[in-house]
């Protein structure tokens, strides 16, 4: 059984990374359930992505989460509660 999860990562906006990060999700078995991708507000070097998983546990969760940290274009990445 999966369970949903949310994380919220600051990515650099250049060619590939979003690629290098739902593979890195594909990669340790993770499935995305959605997808919020927003530019920061004065800043195009960099955009917001908040994405809803299914996860199997927290430490799939935390697998996941770093897997993506290890990623040269995750400038932060945080899970959401709440």
């Amino acid at each position: 059984q999966r369970f949903p999860a949310r994380i919220k990562l600051t990515l650099l906006n250049e060619v590939g990374a979003l690629a290098l990060v739902t593979q890195a999700i594909s990669d340790k078995g993770g499935n995305i359930d959605g997808l919020n991708l927003q530019a920061q507000e004065g800043i195009r070097d960099f955009f917001e992505l908040e994405i809803l998983l299914e996860v199997f546990d927290v430490r799939h969760l935390n697998e996941i989460i770093s897997e993506i940290k290890s990623k040269a274009s995750v400038s932060q990445i945080s899970r959401v509660t709440g």
